[in-house]
């Protein structure tokens, strides 16, 4: 199932977030971050380093409180509630397992106040969702990092929490076992049914993992929504950029509205509510834009593309993609570089080779434009 398309967002309201902002002396670490998370919902806290995102998840598991804003945990308000008596588990980076004590012995650390049998019972419960069943009396030196993260989550689950929070739980991994727990961390949050928020920089993470991903940056958020939203429709250049790769066309406007890449007006195009100083921008992936040989000298609309003139200036083969480094035809956009990513199964465009020079044309689908101004969606 892909990421996202799961209805938690008809699910109870299990933590609300209200203007919850943090400062360290005079600096804002966060600002007026509102969040709504469902119910068996997944999470992502997404952001470069400095943004907020680690504070947030702190302030959330009670660490350390926020200076502004609330937090309501299943309709109680925890803002101020201590680490302790929260309803959450929390799963680090560096694992924290106890060396000393043994995988059975750091799983059932927080289960002192049950019986033996029962921690017994839940001990075996979390083996066994783990996969390490016959790893219980060993001790963590003795295992890989996959299998130390297992025995992190499993002893963070252990108690039964309603809120589960990761702090770059795969970060510390190699990037084949990091592949690999990814799917199984999925598979353990929909068996388990357990709301889940996580902390990462990683963007393919978040987008193979969440139901939805907060973005931020200096504290504040930039856009909320799933996956394929994020990806398709981003409501910032920030995020355009960050999640995933960009090919950005920066344009001047005239004041009718219509729009100028270089020398060349855009058919088709043009900015509502246009203001002086505004500085928009034209975004498409790469591996929306497509490449023919149609001979052209300006830019034009054909078949819902907006088509430019353009020569490969470079190519790369990459196994499954090859991509292409492209330059418009146009002396005042020298300093222009566009990246296409094109199948390699397809052979070369239009039975031809790639070598830098040759000349193409440029198709890019009007349906999958972003037009930018001053930063925000236009």
């Amino acid at each position: 199932m892909i990421p996202g398309s799961i209805a938690a967002n008809t699910a109870p309201a299990h933590l609300v977030l209200s203007g919850v902002g943090h400062r360290f002396g005079s600096f804002t670490a966060l600002a007026g971050v509102d969040l709504t998370v469902r119910r068996g919902e997944f999470v992502t806290l997404l952001g470069p380093s400095g943004s907020g995102k680690t504070t947030l998840l702190r302030a959330i598991a009670g660490l350390a409180p926020p200076t502004e804003g609330s937090i309501r945990q299943d309709g109680a308000d925890v803002t101020a509630v201590p680490v302790e008596r929260r309803d959450v588990g929390i799963v680090f980076q560096s694992y924290a397992l106890f060396p000393t004590l043994s995988v059975a012995d750091n799983i059932t650390y927080g289960l002192r106040a049950l019986s033996r049998a029962a921690r017994r019972d839940r001990l075996d419960a979390m083996l066994t969702l783990i996969g390490l069943t016959a790893h219980a009396g060993k001790y963590p030196g003795q295992l890989s990092g996959g299998q130390q993260q297992r025995v992190a989550l499993a002893r963070a689950l252990a108690p039964g929490p309603g809120l589960l929070l990761l702090d770059e739980p795969l970060s510390a991994l190699d990037a084949e076992v990091r592949r690999d727990l990814r799917g199984e961390l999925r598979r353990l949050q929909r068996q388990l049914g357990i709301t889940t928020l996580m902390v990462t920089h990683d963007q393919e993470e978040a987008l193979t993992l969440s139901d939805r991903i907060m973005v931020l940056s200096q504290g504040k958020v930039e856009q909320v929504g799933s996956p394929v939203d994020l990806y398709d429709r981003p409501a910032s250049l920030f995020v355009a950029g960050f999640i995933g790769a960009m090919n950005r066309l920066p344009l001047t406007s005239a004041p009718d509205g219509s729009l100028l890449l270089g020398p060349w007006p855009l058919p088709g195009l043009e900015l509502g509510n246009n203001q002086p100083g505004q500085a928009p921008v034209l975004c498409l992936r790469p591996e929306w834009l497509g490449l023919d040989d149609a001979a052209l000298d300006r830019p034009q609309i054909d078949d819902g593309h907006l088509c430019l003139p353009g020569r490969v200036t470079d190519s790369e083969y990459r196994g499954a993609q090859i991509m292409v480094q492209l330059a418009l035809d146009a002396p005042e956009l020298a300093g222009l570089s566009l990246t296409s990513l094109q199948p390699a199964w397809a052979g070369a465009v239009a039975g031809g080779d790639l070598a830098p020079g040759r000349r193409l044309r440029l198709r890019l689908p009007l349906g999958r434009l972003r037009l930018f101004a001053d930063g925000v969606a236009a």
